[in-house]
């Protein structure tokens, strides 16, 4: 497989090189050249999206998410908007670094592999979520890929799953005209081959949610064990943990784990309570594996010992610490 990863050496700052970019929009209403604005609009904040989080991992050769003030950035910029379907030519510049001593197909050569591990990362996501479902099915996808590319993967998988997920929603913002004004997106760039093509299915794998990890049958039994968060994400269920109470040493230290109790995402719950006041929670896990690509375990949270009605933790903080709560 080619492989994308930006320059890793010799590399100095030079004025970005603009490309033109179009994005058309068949089928449905966009026949009559016609598109809601609020559509349009989010499909363009979609695709800036997109493309810099894209161009980010192609230029650094980092499979994470564009760092504040980063100069890898892509200028992306619509010029006109004509007829013919529903048609927007715009113009990207990529911007940041580029090798230094390469003259002549240098440019070409850059939007090329840029844009093929852009149209690449699309496929790549797309088929994951239609075929795995998982946000660490789609993960493990991404840093397949990446690993093929050359393109490193952090040994933090957190940055992973903030990848994947600022890019699902990135595509799911740029696919909206899909979901009643077009049949089919369409992204081409001048002069390359390549094109990023979206449909009705696709955007319905875009648009459906990770779907949360299954307890694994053949996996190790479920525990209950005290714990306390060190992070939560109440939108995903993904977070870190530390146990209590060590009893093997696959417990140590901070530990990933993903929640599939939904009360984890209501305003105020047992693991947000937990948090917040520092105080453990008694909950029931399993222990699953990743993939051979990703050694290593993350624990599948099925929920609280002791469910509340209520979501919160049931007793206040002070009527805790007089029974002992505390010191679980």
């Amino acid at each position: 497989m080619a492989k994308f990863a930006g320059p890793q050496q010799d590399e100095i700052r030079t004025p970005g090189n603009t490309y033109e970019l179009t994005i058309t929009w068949d089928g449905e209403l966009a026949e009559t050249g016609e598109i809601p604005a609020f559509e349009l609009g989010a499909a363009l904040q979609g695709w800036d999206r997109f493309l810099q989080i894209s161009f980010y991992a192609y230029q650094s050769a980092d499979l994470q998410l564009p760092k504040a003030g980063t100069s890898n950035r892509v200028d992306f910029r619509v010029r006109r908007v004509r007829k013919g379907s529903f048609v927007v030519d715009a113009t990207i510049e990529l911007g940041g670094i580029i090798a230094a001593g390469v003259i002549g197909n240098a440019a070409y050569d850059a939007i090329k592999k840029f844009w093929g591990w852009s149209a690449l990362l699309v496929k790549t996501h797309v088929k994951a979520k239609r075929e795995r479902r998982t946000l660490d099915g789609v993960v493990e996808e991404l840093e397949r890929v990446a690993h093929s590319t050359d393109i490193r993967v952090s040994v933090d998988r957190e940055h992973t799953e903030d990848f994947a997920a600022a890019l699902n929603s990135a595509l799911d913002n740029a696919t909206v005209p899909l979901d009643s004004s077009a049949a089919r997106e369409v992204l081409s760039v001048k002069g390359q081959d390549i094109q990023i093509v979206l449909d009705h299915a696709g955007r319905q794998a875009i648009a459906t949610g990770f779907e949360p990890p299954t307890l694994d049958p053949d996996a190790e039994d479920v525990i209950e064990a005290p714990v306390k968060f060190i992070r939560i994400n109440k939108k995903t269920g993904y977070g870190l943990l530390s146990f209590v109470r060590i009893t093997d040493k696959s417990q140590l230290g901070q530990q990933r784990f993903h929640c599939q109790d939904k009360s984890i995402r209501r305003r105020a719950n047992q693991y947000t309570g937990s948090f917040h006041e520092d105080l453990p929670l008694v909950v029931r896990m399993q222990r699953k594996n990743y993939s051979t690509e990703r050694r290593g375990h993350y624990w599948l949270l099925l929920g609280t010992a002791k469910p509340s009605d209520e979501g919160m933790l049931p007793f206040s903080k002070s009527a805790r610490k007089s029974r002992g709560d505390k010191g679980l």
